[in-house]
């Protein structure tokens, strides 16, 4: 979910930081010209997303999969692949 909130510029309320969703604004919401999805991809064309952050969570993800601290190697290529697929749509 954070890897969306990167592409699309909003921001990612979580559970564990006891964020309040009553302090949601539309601002906090993101945006996309068009997005497309099924089961395993997400494709954001036009999004919101701040090109620096989406470029340093891809060097993330890299650095994750030289050191494999990785969540599963498996997922971590399908995010990297899917980051690297989303940019030059955006």
């Amino acid at each position: 979910m954070t890897d969306l909130s990167i592409i699309s510029g909003a921001r990612f309320f979580d559970d564990n930081e006891l964020d309040d969703l009553s302090q949601c604004e539309l601002e906090h919401l993101g945006t996309a010209k068009k997005i497309i999805s099924n089961p395993t991809e997400t494709f954001f064309i036009g999004s919101g997303g701040m090109s620096e952050k989406i470029n340093a969570r891809i060097k993330e993800i890299k650095d994750e999969m030289e050191h494999k601290t990785l969540r599963t190697p498996q997922k971590m290529l399908l995010d990297v692949r899917g980051l690297l697929i989303r940019l030059p749509k955006l």
